[in-house]
């Protein structure tokens, strides 16, 4: 198993992709990262800039001075295979890809999310997307997306006062309601620790984010949105979240209602309208 470790709890990120043209999304993502106390270490990777909002970039992660636990990649879909088999042989360990265009725009873009999978599989990274909109790490302070809720405008991440002493965890295969959610919790003072947005799943699933989470044993309340199971063998995640229904509150969220009322998780209860 891929060591999800890498990507969530990273010393140190390459942003691939990365622009000082805030207005465009390769600038905002890394404006976001910068605008909250992230204490690793930041590469921005452009091959056009020596310099991307006022830190050093570098032509290649062939060339960073040392190989990043975890790279975003922000690129055209065509290039990012290449991109990730550039980073399997540099030994990084994790990738998010935020980059769309692939098995949602069809045959073509299919195939190319297949060459992530395989990519993953060969380097055993933990992979998270494609088409995924990031994620946050509250606890780390570190926001490698593009959503507005983590913008610094929008607010601090972590309540003043928070309300109790559990966490929460969102897991969601849509980024844009991952993140929703967050932002429409915000005034209620919970405290989160994740939001992770699994996009299209070509490797890594929201299975797997569950069960490294359960193991971490710091989420109390684990929210989920799945629009639907890619591997509906797999049903570690939904037993264990079962078995521990004493110790762990679960609400399955839907694309119409945010949130519903929390029941058990279980493999039947994943596919909702």
């Amino acid at each position: 198993m891929p060591d999800i470790g890498k990507l969530l709890w990273p010393k140190s990120i390459a942003v691939v992709g990365a622009s000082s043209d805030v207005q465009g999304l390769r600038g905002r993502i890394l404006e976001t990262i910068l605008s909250h106390p992230f204490a690793g270490k930041i590469y921005p990777v452009s091959r056009g800039a020596n310099e991307v909002q006022a830190l050093k970039a570098y032509s290649s992660v062939d060339v960073l001075p040392e190989p990043a636990d975890l790279a975003i990649l922000i690129i055209p879909a065509q290039y990012i295979a290449s991109e990730l088999e550039r980073c399997g042989r540099r030994r990084i360990k994790a990738a998010v890809i935020l980059s769309s265009g692939f098995a949602e725009e069809g045959e073509a873009g299919a195939r190319m999310q297949n060459d992530i999978a395989v990519i993953a599989r060969r380097y055993d990274m933990a992979v998270s997307g494609p088409n995924s909109e990031g994620f946050a790490n509250i606890a780390a302070a570190l926001c490698p997306t593009f959503s507005p809720a983590m913008d610094k405008s929008a607010g601090p991440i972590e309540p003043a006062r928070a309300l109790g002493t559990g966490q929460v965890s969102v897991i969601s295969q849509s980024g844009g309601l991952g993140f929703a959610v967050f932002d429409r919790a915000r005034p209620r003072n919970l405290k989160f620790r994740h939001i992770v947005t699994t996009g299209n799943e070509a490797a890594l699933q929201a299975s797997d984010f569950i069960d490294y989470m359960l193991d971490e044993g710091m989420t109390d309340v684990f929210l989920l949105l799945l629009e639907d199971v890619k591997s509906p063998e797999n049903r570690s995640s939904s037993a264990r979240l079962a078995d521990r229904k004493q110790d762990h509150a679960r609400s399955l969220l839907t694309p119409r209602h945010l949130p519903v009322r929390t029941r058990p998780i279980v493999p039947s209860s994943t596919t909702t309208g």
